[in-house]
């Protein structure tokens, strides 16, 4: 299952909240739940490691064999102990042995188990004590069938056991793909939340760009109106200065006239100063 984040191109949109983190358990596609990784584990139960502990994941040769024996002698002594009490001898330890020792250490500790349970229950139980050699029918009826059972019961456990290891190897490959799944949920959430900050930058600097364009708008349009204003005013200072040039068009036609008419007269042009009564 994948987990996808969409992020709409848009050139400008309001800002929004980054997106919440989706629970562990509902981080799958559609959000549909997922298996808690914990739950597959094999330390997820009370005991830490027990299911490996317990189909022997983690032992080593010397602890099965040593198992194997372990449980061959303890379920020989007990049947002994109860031969003793009853007449011929009781298998169901001799197979709870067998039982323990393949689920933990496989078929062939299984079968070695067995065949030490035959043996040590021949030398000890059957009679005549102290003897592999079996004298009774019965005894060594109980102990052929033993032997058919404990090979079953050898290959059960076996299959069980590689059928418990094969689902505690999915079960940790669970777990590293969930994990796996929530690192990469994690790394798309950082980055859907950089993509909404880098998206609110940008609708930031274009609200910039907006409120800049409007100025500039209103400066040009200003430098229009005062443009405007200026084409009014040379257009003032032209008239100005064509009634300037007629002015004097007229005082030069007027002062020809004037030296014209003194010439003409034998007339002279004096200028009087009567505050200080000179005549130039």
């Amino acid at each position: 299952s994948t987990l996808g984040a969409r992020c709409p191109p848009t050139a400008v949109r309001r800002p929004v909240p980054p997106p919440a983190r989706m629970p562990p358990d509902r981080a799958a596609a559609g959000g549909a739940p997922r298996p808690d990784p914990s739950l597959t584990r094999s330390d997820a139960w009370p005991v830490p490691g027990l299911t490996d502990r317990l189909i022997g994941t983690d032992a080593t040769p010397a602890q099965r064999w040593g198992l194997a024996v372990a449980s061959a002698a303890s379920a020989v002594a007990l049947t002994t102990a109860a031969a003793a009490l009853v007449p011929g001898f009781p298998t169901p330890l001799l197979v709870a042995a067998v039982v323990v020792s393949a689920t933990f250490g496989g078929l062939r500790t299984g079968l070695a188990t067995a065949l030490l349970c035959v043996a040590g229950t021949a030398f000890f139980a059957a009679e005549p004590r102290f003897s592999l050699r079996v004298a009774t029918t019965g005894d060594l009826t109980r102990l052929a069938l033993f032997a058919v059972v404990a090979i079953l019961v050898s290959a059960f456990s076996d299959r069980l056991r590689a059928a418990r290891l094969r689902a505690a190897a999915l079960a940790r490959e669970l777990a590293e793909r969930n994990e796996a799944l929530d690192q990469r949920n994690q790394q798309l959430a950082e980055q859907a939340l950089e993509l909404e900050m880098q998206t609110a930058e940008l609708e930031a600097s274009n609200q910039q760009l907006q409120e800049q364009q409007v100025e500039l708008e209103t400066t040009n349009e200003q430098l229009q109106d005062q443009g405007a204003e200026l084409e009014v005013t040379m257009v003032q200072l032209r008239e100005q200065q064509a009634a300037l040039e007629a002015q004097r068009d007229a005082l030069e036609e007027a002062r020809d006239r004037l030296a014209l008419a003194t010439a003409a007269s034998a007339l002279g042009v004096y200028d009087w100063d009567l505050v200080t009564d000179v005549l130039t």
